[in-house]
């Protein structure tokens, strides 16, 4: 078998179509059908089932994908590993994030001191992530959960609290922390994500016995604070969430204290994975700027 006939298995098994597939290849349906079925045939087994003229992996296919997957991994890593000894330093760096709110932050003060290092920055789900590593497409990945997968590796980096964002004037500023009871009366600005139509944090008031009157719900996190700061109402955010937001007229932020975490925040990376200089300086950056803000959250949280 060809390094071709393991380019066109994969690719099939991807777009679970033939003719898709062959569009995608520039070759015709019936070439790539009798280089799927020449495959098969090599190998003593199915790799899909065809049912009713649709095409999908079995699991014969799903065992043998994980290992043409490794194929282009490791060939993927040797020209990297390659490259770095020709001395490329700006070579591209390839990034997945799991929240969209929390990497462009990281991003932005990165590029501050390092303005010519090109970035390949986008934002996943978990499984597109894990897929992506698995694959060696993406050099690493800032999760707000741990990406469980075959050889990947989870790097906890910060356990990041709650905190609520109060209007200037509104009566709980002189606080210097808040119980989830005392909220109980309150108007709220809820962000919601599509993941969760009630807020993210909803829970804490479900063990607290009470649900939030809502003022209003969003998913625009920049619109939330400046209806707090509007005094429309109060909201519930995670520590990074309010702190790396910041505008004329910025609501105050008072800790909360629950016994509740809202996540941990980490690397998922490849084992293996060939980091080339500039990946290994950005990994070396996000370690040093998780630590400051860890100070930067129990210095906050000092005494609550």
């Amino acid at each position: 078998m060809e390094l071709t006939q393991l380019e066109y298995f994969r690719t099939v098994a991807y777009e679970e179509s033939i003719s898709r597939a062959a569009r995608k290849l520039h070759i015709s349906q019936p070439a790539l059908s009798i280089s799927i079925a020449k495959l098969e045939e090599e190998l003593g087994v199915h790799l899909f089932d065809r049912v009713s003229g649709h095409i999908r992996l079995n699991n014969m296919g799903r065992i043998y994908l994980r290992r043409v997957e490794s194929v282009f991994l490791h060939l993927r890593e040797a020209e990297l590993e390659l490259s770095s000894h020709e001395d490329i330093y700006l070579s591209e760096i390839y990034v997945a994030c799991s929240t969209m709110g929390m990497c462009p932050t990281i991003m932005e003060k990165y590029i501050q001191s390092h303005p010519a290092q090109p970035f390949s920055y986008f934002v996943h789900g978990d499984e597109e992530i894990r897929r992506l590593l698995e694959q060696g497409a993406v050099d690493l990945a800032i999760c707000s959960r741990q990406i469980h997968g075959h050889d990947i590796l989870w790097e906890p980096l910060f356990d990041e609290r709650l905190v609520i964002l109060v209007p200037p004037d509104h009566h709980l500023c002189c606080r210097p922390y808040v119980e989830v009871s005392d909220l109980r009366n309150e108007h709220f600005i809820v962000q919601r994500a599509a993941s969760n139509l009630y807020g993210e944090y909803s829970s804490i008031f479900d063990n607290a016995g009470f649900q939030p009157q809502t003022s209003i719900v969003t998913n625009e996190l920049e619109l939330a604070i400046r209806s707090v700061d509007a005094g429309a109402g109060i909201m519930v955010a995670s520590f990074l969430t309010v702190a790396r937001h910041s505008h004329k007229g910025q609501p105050r932020m008072i800790p909360l204290k629950t016994d509740r975490l809202v996540r941990q925040l980490g690397i998922a990376r490849l084992r293996g994975h060939f980091f080339t200089k500039p990946v290994v300086e950005f990994y070396d950056f996000l370690l040093e700027y998780f630590h400051q803000q860890k100070f930067d959250q129990e210095k906050f949280f000092q005494g609550v």
